[in-house]
């Protein structure tokens, strides 16, 4: 009988440890989530600021066709 509470002991230990790492690899997990939200809103960001840069044209030289 003590032998099955022991089992019983090391397996409630074993899971509450389980446990214990699935919540560390959670929080990570919305950790990373968070830093690619941050690095897409960044790229998104960057993208609009392109998109609404003026373009600007200038004359670098002219042709004038002269009849002959």
């Amino acid at each position: 009988m003590i032998s099955y509470v022991r089992r019983v002991k090391v397996a409630q230990k074993a899971l509450e440890l389980l446990e214990r790492q699935q919540c560390r690899d959670r929080q990570m997990i919305f950790d990373v989530q968070d830093e690619i939200e941050e690095k897409r809103d960044a790229l998104i960001d960057a993208l609009e600021r392109q998109m609404h840069r003026k373009s600007q044209t200038n004359r670098l030289f002219q042709i004038r066709c002269v009849g002959v």
